[in-house]
């Protein structure tokens, strides 16, 4: 995969995690990646050769399982070395960031693990952002706030009696599937469920465990 498909993925990708709706339109992503309508239109009909997008005219582009799960890829290994140049190297934000971007398209999933490791097994970005868990540990139970954006999810458990409660006056429980719409830095969430949205404060959200959601194709 080239670096160039790679950015489309990871910034729709990151385009949910700040709230925007999937679909996304052609219009909003190709103005987040600074190009031309018709550049986006030729490489979103290129990824949905590939499986990666599903588009959908005059409605917008959103991403398939394959192409979250290259997204995600792709944002781990970028997270994790933006955290590596400000915290262990002292770079400021922005040039972090970029050599982030670079750093991002090489190396190889040891390489990950290993930085990883390295760096304790941070679960938030230099700028407070999500880390997305290594594929190998996507389907284990987690809080909503160590989640990724833009994804739906099976409440698994709810572990505080109050936090249960409101949930369920918004018709959530139990075995409810739940979309994450945003996460903020602060671990506060905006949650889909029935197309309802509601926000969750952090406190709130660690109490809600979630796994994978089931098919969702």
């Amino acid at each position: 995969m080239s670096e160039s498909e790679e950015m489309y993925l990871i910034t729709l990708a990151k385009l949910a995690e700040r709230g925007v709706a999937s679909p996304v339109p052609l219009s909003v992503l190709a103005a987040d990646l600074t190009v031309m309508p018709v550049s986006a239109n030729q490489m979103v009909h290129k990824l949905q050769e590939e499986g990666l997008v599903d588009y959908q005219p005059y409605k917008g582009v959103a991403l398939r399982t394959e192409g979250l799960r290259r997204a995600n890829r792709t944002l781990r290994r970028r997270r994790l070395w933006e955290l590596f140049l400000v915290d262990k190297l002292a770079l400021g934000f922005a040039e972090a960031d970029s050599l982030a971007c670079r750093l991002e398209h090489l190396g190889t999933e040891e390489v990950t693990e290993r930085l990883e490791a390295f760096l304790g097994h941070p679960q938030l970005s230099a700028q407070g952002l999500p880390i997305p868990a290594a594929e190998a540990d996507d389907l284990a139970e987690k809080p909503l706030a160590q989640r990724t954006a833009g994804r739906d999810y099976a409440v698994t458990r709810i572990d505080d009696e109050a936090v249960r409660r409101y949930l369920a006056a918004q018709g959530m429980c139990q075995g409810a599937q739940v979309r994450l719409v945003a996460v903020s830095a602060r671990g506060d969430v905006l949650l889909e469920v029935n197309e309802a949205r509601f926000e969750l404060a952090a406190a709130a959200a660690k109490a809600v465990i979630v796994g994978e959601a089931s098919d969702l194709e």
